[in-house]
């Protein structure tokens, strides 16, 4: 009797112990919609939770907001749900986030790509200075005149240490490159855009490193216009835009920052304050062009993985 009574209690237990089973941890990704210039970042978020979806069993997301209204009202919605971690991306998002955060201290939020402040809040960002520096690198590794650019978006104070590391890789690459950096002052333009680089490109300036956001697509139409004329894209992707003048992208890998977001509320260990991912953190990586060894020779690119050396 008492060993029926005893295997009575011991499936009682395990039943109480199915029961007390926790929930999914739950994960948010407020997106930013069509014509922000985050549109990659967004799908790229989407797939690192995904990926931290199918190996940690966490419950996964992902709401478009299209103005700063709507990012605040879906983060105040997902605060309320209790949701575990909630996911913002872009400079557009700050304000926001810090607001609701202020308001619901007992959530966790995340912003990649730009700061909020708040002791429930990451902010994830990339080591620019260093993307920069690699793009140099190879800018100085490949210019057939000698003569590089950086272009970017805006003169403000966040550019000038991208200016600076781009500076530094194209010194280190070939220290008798001459380096120019010329700011078109928007990241909507791409027109104006066009115009600067067309002017780099027409003083021998043959290859350009493209920080304007999305006005950035101005540099390729510029090279697409001349022969021996280069872009090395930012931030995503772009070498399907052109492949013979994109000659690489240094891509910031969003996509493993909305994943460690993921894995940190599943560990229940969630950051707060600024969070730089580097190199060694596969903050950043370089997609070469499908034309880049004819570009800049396989030496060069030798070259460029002795100097910069990626995980």
């Amino acid at each position: 009797m008492n060993r029926y009574l005893a295997l009575l209690f011991s499936l009682g237990l395990a039943g109480c112990s199915h029961a007390a089973k926790p929930p999914p941890v739950t994960v948010v990704l407020i997106a930013p919609g069509a014509g922000s210039g985050y549109e990659t970042y967004a799908a790229q978020a989407r797939a690192g939770l995904d990926a931290c979806a199918a190996r940690t069993g966490a419950q996964v997301s992902a709401v478009t907001a299209d103005t700063a209204d709507e990012t605040e009202r879906q983060l105040i919605l997902a605060a309320t749900e209790n949701t575990d971690a909630i996911i913002a991306i872009g400079y557009g998002a700050a304000p926001a986030v810090q607001r609701v955060a202020a308001r619901f201290e007992k959530a966790q939020f995340a912003l990649i790509g730009a700061v909020a402040n708040g002791p429930n809040v990451s902010s994830i960002l990339f080591d620019d200075a260093a993307a920069a520096r690699l793009a140099g690198t190879l800018a100085g590794l490949a210019s057939h005149t000698h003569r590089v650019a950086v272009l970017t978006g805006s003169n403000d104070a966040i550019f000038r240490g991208e200016v600076a590391g781009f500076i530094a890789g194209a010194h280190r690459a070939d220290a008798g490159t001459a380096v120019k950096a010329v700011d078109a002052g928007t990241f909507e333009d791409a027109a104006a855009v066009e115009r600067a680089a067309a002017t780099l490109y027409a003083d021998r300036y043959d290859v350009i490193y493209a920080i304007a956001g999305k006005a950035s697509a101005g540099a390729v139409d510029a090279a697409k216009a001349r022969a021996r004329a280069y872009v090395i894209a930012a931030d995503t992707d772009q070498n399907a835009l052109a492949p013979g003048v994109v000659l690489a992208s240094i891509v910031k890998n969003v996509d493993l920052a909305a994943a460690r977001v993921c894995d940190d509320a599943v560990s229940q260990k969630p950051a707060s304050g600024k969070v730089v991912l580097g190199a060694g953190d596969r903050g950043f990586s370089i997609v070469l062009g499908s034309q880049a060894a004819s570009i800049a020779g396989a030496p060069a690119l030798a070259r460029l993985k002795a100097l910069e050396p990626l995980p």
